[in-house]
């Protein structure tokens, strides 16, 4: 664990660019609901895709099309701010080993630090499940991403 902190915050001080622009992929860990790898794609500067595996008592994977608003906080000294929502699909393997489907809709926040191309997040997604179980569900998990840079051609 202390290996891979240390890795990313070497990498993260190494780098010049920053996070929330078009073309931009990071990867991370998020602690939560679930708690696993984390995946964000930027398709716009105020849009992106991401993608989660993890476990959360059994294994969880999720996927999210989300908005982000910049001018939704007041602004911090360095850095910026993000509140965001978006509309996804979740899919978890239940105990009685049947696959659980359902739709999330997570709301949170990220903060793209100024240096650095590096994001933390803190998210809470429910869950509409679609089976007959347990109508409704919450996600919810802190994280952080590293990002790199597009390729320049």
């Amino acid at each position: 664990m202390k290996r891979t902190l240390l890795l990313v915050c070497s990498l993260a001080a190494a780098a010049p660019a920053l996070a929330q622009s078009r073309g931009q992929l990071g990867f991370g860990g998020m602690v939560g609901q679930p708690t696993g790898g984390s995946a964000k794609y930027w398709t716009r500067d105020t849009q992106a895709i991401d993608a989660a595996l993890g476990y959360s008592g059994n294994l969880a994977i999720h996927g999210d099309y989300l908005f982000h608003a910049w001018d939704i906080f007041p602004a911090p000294e360095q850095g910026r701010l993000a509140g965001y929502a978006g509309l996804g699909l979740r899919m978890r393997n239940r105990e009685d080993d049947d696959l659980e489907f359902g739709f999330r809709t997570p709301f949170g926040a990220s903060y793209v630090l100024a240096r650095q191309p590096v994001e933390l997040f803190v998210e809470l997604a429910p869950v509409f499940k679609l089976n007959a179980r347990n109508a409704l569900d919450l996600d919810g998990a802190v994280g952080l991403r590293y990002y790199f840079t597009p390729s320049r051609r």
